[in-house]
């Protein structure tokens, strides 16, 4: 298998969902913890706008990643159905 932008794409990554409040610009923040909470990361007005914006950094990094030869971490299968539902929680706490 080739591991080249697309595979990296597809992979079901954990995202972070957070609510942010009034006093901190309100709306929504993303980030994917295992690969960098605070560098890998996203903000919106709605949960839509935010995942294509975390979209756009995460193809930009793992562009960069693969450019430089750096290793990207994956997410381990037998995750994958736990970061899930959490996923689903976090969605659900934040009316998505």
């Amino acid at each position: 298998m080739i591991k080249d932008l697309n595979y990296y794409m597809t992979l079901p990554y954990a995202i972070k969902v957070e609510e942010l409040s009034e006093d901190d610009g309100g709306g929504i923040f993303l980030s994917i913890p295992l690969l960098g909470e605070m560098a890998v990361c996203a903000h919106g007005e709605t949960y839509s706008e935010a995942r294509s914006h975390l979209e756009l950094v995460k193809k930009d990094y793992f562009e960069m990643w693969l450019e430089d030869g750096v290793e990207i971490p994956e997410p381990q299968r037998k995750n994958w159905v736990e970061d899930s539902k959490i996923y689903v929680r976090e969605l659900e706490a934040v009316g998505v």
